[in-house]
């Protein structure tokens, strides 16, 4: 039980850092976030509550979304998992 809280603990102080850093300046957190993904520019797979589709992710958008090229659009997310597909 002890190392559950410990690790419980650690989470919360790095979203606290994550979330000092975003209120501090936005705009670096934002660049530093988009530096940090991993899905964009690559095919990826979409699922959301309408069901699963597949995609292309294109970027982050200035609201933290995922901008997707999806069904002969362009879409931004805000929940739903992403899978990439096997390149």
């Amino acid at each position: 039980e002890a190392e559950r809280g410990s690790l419980i603990a650690a989470i919360v102080e790095e979203i606290m850092k994550m979330y000092a850093l975003w209120k501090k300046d936005k705009k670096a957190y934002l660049n530093e976030y988009r530096e940090g993904c991993i899905s964009t520019g690559k095919y990826v797979q979409i699922k959301t509550a309408s069901g699963v589709q597949d995609a292309f992710a294109k970027e982050i958008s200035e609201d933290f979304g995922l901008t997707v090229n999806i069904s002969g659009g362009t879409v931004t997310l805000h929940s739903g998992e992403v899978s990439i597909i096997n390149e």
